[in-house]
C-alpha cells in the first residue's frame, strides 16, 4: 500500500530544515570557538572514519560541527512541520501563529540543550556552559522561520502552494468533494473524462478524481484500474476513496457506505505495540509524579466551588469493545444527567462550572486518565473512547463504526486534532474517518505527529466544550 503523499506544510518544515543546516554551518564555528578538536565526542571521530572523507580534508571538529548542524536541523524542521506551524488555519492569523510558535519553543527548546549537549564540543559536565549556544541556535531557527514563512506568505497568494484537483462529474461532484478539502486543494468540475486532456483541464494539475467506473480511468489512460497512480502518462487517476487516503488522511465514510477500509492492511506489529506500552507505562508514571501538585489544587478547587466528588468516573468503550471506567476530573454540575439518558455535549454548555471550563479548555481534566493508562486501559495516543450509549447509536448508523475498537482508546488520536469536538451522528461520522485512518496506518511515526500535535491543540485551545 502506497504512503500518504506529503502536505504542503510538511515540505515547507524541510525547507526550514535545509535553511537552519546552512545558518547554522556558519554559525557553530564561532559558537564553538578555542573547542580543540579532541574537545568534540568520539562518535564524531568514528563518523569521519566511516564515511572515509579524508580527501575532503576534514577533521573531527569538521565533522561534528556538520554533525550537530544535520540534527538540529532535522529534529527543528520535524517540530515546526509536526506542531503545525504551516497550516493554512496558522498562517492566516497572528494569534495563532505566535501561540504555535511558543509551543514550538517549548518543544524545540529541551530538544536542542539534550542535541547541544550529546553532539557538541565538551564544554564540561554542567548544562550551563552551553546555554550560549542553545540561545544562538533557537535565534538562527526564530530567523529561519520567519524567512520560511515569509516566502509561504509570498506563494500563496500566487497558488505556488495549491493543488489542482479535477473531478470528474462535473461541478456537483467536485462541490461535494470540496466541502471535504483544506484550502491548499483547487477543486474544479469536469463533465467528462475526456476534458482533462482538452481545454477544460489546462495548466499543472495534480489529480484528477473518477467515480467507481473503470470506465473513466480507460478513457484517461487504457488498461488502468480506478485508482490506480500512474504518471508514466502525466496524469495521477485516484478514485475518490483514494484521493481522501492519499491527500485528506481519512477514510472515506460517506452516507450508506463503509468506505475504504479493509484490517488486514493495519500497520501495527507486535515490536510497535511493546514500544507502546513502555512507552505508556514510563510516561504516565513519570507525568504523574511530575503533575500531582496540579492534580491536587485542581481537584481541590472542584470541592471547594461545587458539590460532587472532584474525580468522574464514566463507563467507555475500549479495545475490542471491552467497557472499562474512564477517570477524569468533574467538570460538570453533578446532576448534569439528572435525567438518566446521556446528552452530548455542546458550546457554552450550562452545565458546565466555572472551574470546569478552564480546566476543559486547557484539558487539564483529562489527566487522571494517565491512571487508565497505566492500567493499560487506555494509550497516551489512539482514537478518543465513547459512551456505550453513544457507540450502539454510532454504529446504527454509521457502518463500520466499531473497527475503530480494533486499537486501545487514547488521551489524544489522529481525530482530536484533525477535527472539532463531536456532539452529534455527523461529527461521529467525520471523527470516524480519521480514527479509521489511524488504524489502517498507524505506526510510531504517526503517534509522534499526533503527540506533537496535540500541544498545538491544548496551547491554542482547539476544540474544547
Amino acid at each position: 500500500m502506497r504512503r500518504p503523499d506529503l502536505a504542503p506544510a510538511w515540505y515547507a518544515g524541510f525547507g526550514e530544515a535545509a535553511t537552519i543546516f546552512v545558518g547554522l554551518l556558519m554559525l557553530l564555528p564561532e559558537a564553538s570557538r578555542g573547542a580543540a578538536a579532541g574537545a568534540w565526542p568520539t562518535a564524531s571521530r568514528a563518523a569521519l572514519d566511516a564515511v572515509r572523507l579524508d580527501p575532503l580534508a576534514l577533521d573531527p571538529a569538521d565533522m561534528g560541527r556538520i554533525t550537530l548542524a544535520a540534527a538540529l536541523a532535522v529534529a527543528l524542521g520535524i517540530i515546526s512541520a509536526g506542531i503545525g506551524m504551516y497550516r493554512p488555519s496558522v498562517l492566516r492569523h497572528l494569534r495563532a501563529l505566535a501561540l504555535t510558535a511558543v509551543a514550538a519553543a517549548a518543544i524545540a527548546l529541551p530538544v536542542t540543550v539534550a542535541i547541544c549537549v550529546a553532539l557538541g564540543p565538551d564544554l564540561g559536565g554542567d548544562v550551563a556552559p552551553y546555554l550560549p549556544l542553545v540561545a544562538r541556535v533557537l535565534l538562527v531557527w526564530l530567523l529561519c522561520l520567519c524567512l520560511t514563512r515569509a516566502v509561504i506568505g509570498i506563494g500563496v497568494p500566487l497558488g505556488l502552494f495549491s493543488r489542482r484537483v479535477l473531478v470528474v462529474g462535473g461541478e456537483p461532484a467536485a462541490a461535494s468533494l470540496r466541502q471535504h478539502c483544506s484550502e491548499e486543494f483547487v477543486v474544479s468540475g469536469l463533465p467528462s473524462p475526456e476534458a482533462a486532456r482538452g481545454p477544460a483541464g489546462p495548466g499543472r494539475v495534480w489529480a484528477v478524481i473518477v467515480g467507481g467506473e473503470a470506465s473513466d480511468a480507460a478513457a484517461l489512460r487504457p488498461g488502468a484500474g480506478t485508482g490506480d497512480d500512474d504518471r508514466s502518462a502525466g496524469l495521477r487517476v485516484l478514485s475518490r476513496d483514494a484521493f481522501f487516503e492519499r491527500a485528506l488522511r481519512r477514510i472515506d465514510v460517506g452516507a450508506g457506505r463503509p468506505g475504504d477500509f479493509d484490517a488486514t492492511e493495519t500497520r501495527a506489529t507486535r515490536t510497535a505495540d511493546r514500544v507502546r506500552r513502555v512507552a505508556d507505562i514510563v510516561g504516565s508514571l513519570v507525568l504523574l509524579v511530575l503533575l500531582l501538585p496540579l492534580m491536587l489544587v485542581t481537584a481541590l478547587a472542584i470541592r471547594l466551588t461545587s458539590p460532587g466528588p472532584a474525580l468522574f468516573r464514566q463507563e467507555r468503550v475500549g479495545l475490542h469493545g471491552r467497557p472499562f471506567m474512564l477517570l477524569k476530573f468533574r467538570s460538570m454540575r453533578a446532576d448534569a444527567e439528572a435525567g438518566g439518558r446521556p446528552v452530548w455535549a455542546t458550546q457554552r454548555d450550562p452545565r458546565v462550572t466555572p472551574i470546569g471550563g478552564f480546566i476543559r479548555r486547557v484539558r487539564i481534566d483529562e489527566l487522571p486518565q494517565l491512571i487508565n493508562v497505566l492500567r493499560g486501559e487506555m494509550s497516551f495516543i489512539g482514537p478518543r473512547p465513547e459512551r456505550p450509549y453513544f457507540v450502539r447509536q454510532l454504529a446504527d448508523e454509521i457502518p463500520g463504526y466499531n473497527e475503530r475498537h480494533r486499537v486501545k482508546p487514547g488521551i489524544s488520536g489522529w481525530a482530536q486534532v484533525n477535527y472539532r469536538y463531536g456532539a452529534s451522528v455527523e461529527d461521529g461520522r467525520i471523527k470516524l474517518s480519521y480514527d479509521l485512518y489511524y488504524v489502517k496506518h498507524r505506526s510510531l511515526a504517526l503517534d509522534l505527529e499526533i503527540a506533537l500535535a496535540t500541544l498545538r491543540v491544548v496551547l491554542l485551545q482547539e476544540g474544547s466544550r
